[in-house]
């Protein structure tokens, strides 16, 4: 990767995710990307983020500012000269002293904060955390698994559908036929369709075609 990254190896490989003691180690000292992105930035370290940031022309450092800070807990080991150290002295050296590369960068970039929360599969989970360390700032988007949120998604079972060159007239008319209930309702909905391919299109526009001529009447 040395002998070859400004050689036409990123032009192959333009994206490549590693770590930033791997990016140190593998890219020569100089703006090989265009850009490089540091995610969980709240983890990393100063002297690990530098490094792999000097990779690129561009950085963006991502992470969140209320997760914990970077641990050395497993990194250290006593040494000769300084005597054992115990687990409880590496915690406390590291909440007092301990800096990521989102608190260096906060201070010295343009920043630009995320407010939707979609990672939690019922949605009073995140609440505590969004009133008490965020705020109440974040967007959470509603759970599809409490009583009161419809379904987001529904599968209707086509079981006698057949394909012949490359589309399926079955599932086609089961398609116009969903459609159909869809605009009957009280307040319709605006309605996309996506097909496989060309062939299904063709099929679906055709019985579009003749379920508005027969329903004209």
């Amino acid at each position: 990767v040395r002998n070859f990254a400004t050689q036409g190896l990123t032009d192959l490989l333009p994206v490549w995710l590693v770590s930033p003691e791997t990016m140190a180690v593998l890219f020569p000292a100089e703006p090989v990307f265009d850009l490089v992105v540091m995610d969980e930035a709240s983890q990393c370290t100063v002297e690990k983020g530098i490094p792999a940031l000097l990779r690129g022309r561009r950085g963006v450092i991502a992470g969140d500012e209320k997760q914990m800070p970077p641990s050395r807990f497993f990194e250290l080991s006593a040494t000769e000269e300084d005597g054992p150290v115990s687990s409880d002295e590496v915690l406390q050296s590291d909440a007092l002293t301990a800096e990521s590369l989102l608190v260096l960068a906060r201070q010295r970039c343009p920043h630009t904060g995320l407010r939707w929360h979609y990672r939690c599969v019922r949605e009073e989970l995140i609440a505590f955390s969004n009133h008490a360390m965020y705020g109440g700032d974040l967007f959470t988007i509603p759970s599809t698994a409490t009583r009161r949120a419809p379904a987001a998604l529904e599968w209707v079972s086509v079981p006698d559908g057949a394909y012949d060159k490359g589309a399926n007239p079955i599932e086609a008319d089961r398609v116009i036929d969903r459609v159909a209930e869809l605009l009957a309702e009280e307040a319709p909905m605006s309605i996309g369709i996506v097909t496989f391919n060309i062939q299904q299109r063709r099929v679906v526009l055709d019985r579009i075609d003749a379920r508005v001529e027969a329903d004209e009447v």
